[in-house]
Parts: structure tokens; sequence; C-alpha cells
């Protein structure tokens, strides 16, 4: 039988649709087209006006200016609020919704954000549909309340600490979740060799006898890291600095005048790239926002990371899994950044065993099965 996902994604950030793409490939890898069709359905229409602006606009706002206003909405998300906001975003999005499942008549559909499954449920209701519906539960290690809204749709987490909160904290039956591998792009799982690393350098234009930075907030870039920079300019360290602003326009314009003012210091300013996994091969330390996809991208090349920010009730259990296994650092100002750089960079044996202890993370990337795991569900 023909099946046909739906995978639904929204423009928070850069994992919800990177994970989507992910297992849009996956699927492309093993079934044709006839025999199994994805196609990736952004959650919001241009008519959403209070989905973007409540998560979208307000998401990429706080991380950018007002770091901690995100994070306090997480520590008042109590049930009632959570509810308020579900029937207000079906105001403008429920018929959209509707409309693009009339159209394309799914027979499962995956949702990457789960603020958006009131929605989706409402819609497939009134279209009198009943595709399979998965939620996938992007953050690894934590799981706020808002993930398991409903009692009654099957999730796929991360990792048996998340599976078990889902359980004892918020009542899901243990049925309804599913443990699955890290949905990893594959351009990170290729074996690192010092072949390749080379070739990498030379193509990026760095210097074989500099040790390189690599500092990035996905999507929104890290708002930091202009201080950060500064820091390593005040010292000046004989290292490669790539720093990835992502879509923050403002970001890149000051270090590229950070840039021309101070040429003591090898700095390398992207904005939003493609290649992220070339820029994480070649590093030797990653100044990073405690995000899941990056985290897990720069694990999978074995490299020790400096977290700098973490949303809480989201990230919080990514600090603490890096922490509790020695691979890596938490660190919020943008000296003591400097300083754990300095100290990873200067002493190899550190640095050698940091990299084993981030290579030895029990964390499985076999991202193939999760196919298998959705095929698996009946029609």
């Amino acid at each position: 039988m023909h099946r046909k996902f739906l995978c639904m994604y929204m423009n928070t950030g850069g994992g919800h649709r990177a994970s989507a793409q992910v297992l849009q490939s996956l699927f492309r890898e093993k079934y044709r087209e006839d025999e199994v069709e994805v196609k990736l359905i952004n959650c919001l229409g241009k008519r959403s006006y209070f989905g973007k602006f409540i998560l979208e606009d307000f998401y990429h706002f706080s991380l950018n200016l007002a770091p901690g206003l995100f994070s306090g909405t997480y520590r008042v998300g109590i049930r009632p609020l959570q509810s308020l906001t579900n029937h207000l975003l079906a105001l403008d999005s429920v018929s959209y919704l509707r409309r693009i499942f009339e159209e394309e008549q799914p027979t499962d559909v995956v949702c990457f954000h789960f603020g958006m499954v009131f929605c989706i449920r409402r819609a497939l209701r009134q279209a009198g549909l009943k595709p399979n519906l998965t939620c996938m539960v992007l953050d690894p290690f934590t799981a706020h309340s808002v993930n398991f809204y409903f009692k009654d749709v099957d999730y796929f987490v991360y990792s048996e600490k998340v599976k078990q909160s889902g359980i004892r904290e918020w009542g899901v039956p243990p049925e309804r979740i599913t443990v699955i591998p890290f949905l990893l792009n594959p351009k990170f799982k290729v074996k690192v060799t010092d072949e390749k690393t080379a070739a990498l350098r030379r193509k990026l234009g760095i210097r074989s006898d500099r040790k390189v930075v690599l500092i990035t907030g996905g999507g929104e870039g890290l708002p930091n890291t202009i201080k950060i920079v500064t820091e390593l300019l005040l010292r000046k360290m004989n290292v490669t600095v790539i720093a990835v602003c992502g879509r923050s326009r403002t970001l890149k314009a000051g270090l590229e005048v950070l840039s021309l003012d101070n040429r003591s210091l090898d700095l390398k300013v992207m904005g939003f790239v493609d290649n992220m996994d070339e820029l994480v091969q070649v590093c030797d330390c990653a100044v990073i926002k405690a995000g899941p996809s990056s985290v897990m991208e720069v694990a999978a090349f074995h490299k020790p990371m400096i977290l700098c920010h973490f949303i809480y009730g989201q990230e919080l259990g990514n600090v603490q899994f890096i922490l509790e296994n020695d691979a890596g650092v938490f660190k919020r100002k943008a000296k003591d950044i400097a300083d754990s750089i300095e100290i990873m960079l200067k002493d190899e044996k550190r640095l050698s065993q940091l990299k084993k202890n981030v290579s030895n993370l029990p964390i499985s990337f076999e991202s193939e099965k999760v196919v298998d795991l959705l095929m698996a569900k009946k029609r």
C-alpha cells in the first residue's frame, strides 16, 4: 500500500526543519517515491499571524535580545496557559492545515514541533481523516510538560530518561512512547581522517599550524559572540576563529567590523551556512548553544564543546549530559568561555581526554531505524 508522510515543521531555530529533512532523506534512500511519498510542510500559513508571532518572532527576539525571556515562559508553562495558547493558535492555523490535509490525504503525519499538535489534531478531525500521528520530542534529555500535552498520541523520544519522564510525570501510557536513535544528518556520520581534515583546512583557507575554534548558535547565531571574540583578541591567541552568525545580520555586521579593525586574530565570519559538517570537522573545540542538533552534531565528530546558553525546560538536560560525561564545560560569561578555550587548546593531554570522552558518549546515531519504526505502524 502506498504511504504518504507529511512532516510538519516550524521555523523556530534550525533543529525542527533540519530533523524533518533528515527523515525525508532517509525515506528517499530506502523507498521509491511510488512506494512512500514524504513531504515537508510548514505548520504556519501566510495568515497564521498569531502563530508566527508567538512561536517564531517571539522565539527569535528572545534568543537575540532577551535570552532569559523565552526561558521564563517555560518556568510558568502551566497547563491553563498552554491550553489558552493552543486555542489562540487554532484561530488562524486550523483552516490552513485542514486545507493541506484535504488536498494531500496523508496516511501518516509526523509533527516536529509540540506547539502545533493541538492544531493538527483539530484540523485532521475537521478534514475527516485518521492518519497515524507521531510527535517527535526533539529535546534528548529534558522533557517539559508542553511536549506531552496529549495522552493518546504516539511520541518518539531520544532517551529512556525522557520516556520515563513522560510516563511518570505527565501520565502518558508507556506503549505510547518509543525511544529512537537521534535523527542526524548523514554528513555528520562520515569518518574523519587527518587527510580529510587537512584538505578541508586548505579549502577553508585555514593555516595548518593554528588551532581552530568554532562559535555557532544554530539558526540564530550565538548572542554573545562579539564579547567572546573580543576576549580572544585581548589575549592575542594564535588561533583561527570561525564565527557562524546564522540569520543574524546584526551579529555578522558587527563581527565583520571587528575583523577589519583587528587583523591579529584569524577571524572568519559566516552567515547561514550549509557546510556545518565541514566546520565541525576542522575545529578543535566548539562554543555552542546547548540545542540538541548542535550538541549532537559536534558530538558525532568527537569534538569537545563549551556550552554557554540553554533554554530552561528544553535544553538543561543537554548541558547535564555533557558535564556528567566530561565531554565539555558550561560557562556563561565571555571571559570564562575564553579561559576554557585557552585551557583546552594549550593543554594537549586535556584536549585529547575530552575528545576521547566525547567519542564514548552513549548516543545512537542509527537514524535509519526511525524509518522502520514509522513504517511498522499499521494502516
